[in-house]
């Protein structure tokens, strides 16, 4: 988290967020989007899963 990576999350609705973790806790995450807008908590029960972006910028590049 201290490295400030870009994640993104995608959400139980087909949404997709980027941005970076700010603090999570038992129910919910903050995050902070990447465009600049508001930071959001979302409910873990909303999230459908997260990954690294530069895992799949990694991926890629070597396709």
């Amino acid at each position: 988290m201290n490295e400030g990576c870009e994640l993104v999350f995608v959400l139980q609705q087909g949404e997709l967020l980027t941005g970076q973790l700010a603090w999570y806790d038992e129910g919910c995450i903050k995050v902070t989007p990447s465009d600049g807008s508001p930071s959001l908590l979302i409910p873990k029960r909303s999230l459908k899963y997260l990954y690294e972006l530069r895992e799949v910028e990694a991926t890629r590049g070597k396709n």
